[in-house]
């Protein structure tokens, strides 16, 4: 018996992927160490003999188990499905960006059996995908909005309300060169804005400011001629 249990562990230890098992008692029968490697083990939760809501609860708590509802709600249905036996598959993410498919069914012998799998690299292509494709409806979206408009202040408008859209922004704002000097950036006057009352201050500041060439955030593009992006303005030194 000691001898096919080490060649279960060993066998546990070297597959690609989390494996636990659990007994209806919901009690830890096995699980190898790849599955504190995937979720974490804060306290010591994760070894033989512990209880699995408790290791439930640990990873709601540090939001890793996808699902609707409650933390209470996620936690007595990933229960019921140990409980239950039947085959089920949730993608779950860990607190270091990578994603997680795991699979959930009866091992016999009331027990359950999960194993997890690493599935990052495909999450991360479907959504490069399904973010290349949005791009490129915002183009098309964006080329038929100027084809369509009799004015450039209708085609900028329309551009910023697809691009502030695309991005979740409450707020665009156009810049155009100055008549007077063509290395100076003013206000269009033309602006995309979900909650004018909040923004208002805002906007009544920004209407009265100019960026030279190569100043703030309009002056650097005007002066590169590339998109430029700031994550937090606070912390930008120009």
């Amino acid at each position: 018996l000691s001898a096919k249990e080490a060649q279960l562990r060993m066998a546990m230890d070297n597959m690609p992927g989390a494996m636990i098992v659990v007994n209806s008692d919901l009690e830890v029968t096995s699980v190898n160490d790849a599955y504190a490697e995937y979720f974490g083990n804060r306290d010591g939760v994760v070894h033989v003999g512990a209880s699995m809501r408790d290791i439930l609860e640990s990873e709601i708590s540090r939001g890793l188990l996808s699902g609707e509802g409650t933390p209470e709600e996620i936690l007595e249905e990933r229960i019921q499905s140990l409980i239950s036996g039947n085959e089920v598959t949730y993608e779950d993410k860990s607190s270091d960006g990578r994603y997680f498919q795991l699979s959930r069914k009866s091992a016999g012998a009331a027990h359950t059996v999960s194993v997890a799998i690493d599935i990052t690299d495909r999450k991360q292509a479907e959504n490069n995908l399904i973010e290349q494709s949005r791009r490129v409806e915002l183009l098309q979206k964006t080329a038929n909005d100027a084809n369509n408009a009799v004015s450039f202040d209708e085609a900028m408008r329309a551009c910023l309300a697809s691009v502030a859209e695309h991005t979740g922004w409450p707020v665009g704002h156009a810049y155009i060169l100055s008549p007077e000097d063509h290395n100076t950036l003013v206000s269009s006057g033309i602006w995309h804005i979900n909650d004018p009352e909040r923004f208002s201050e805002f906007v009544d500041t920004s209407e009265a400011v100019t960026f030279h060439s190569g100043i703030g955030l309009p002056g650097r593009v005007l002066q590169s001629g590339e998109p430029a992006w700031i994550v937090d303005v606070a912390k930008d030194e120009n």
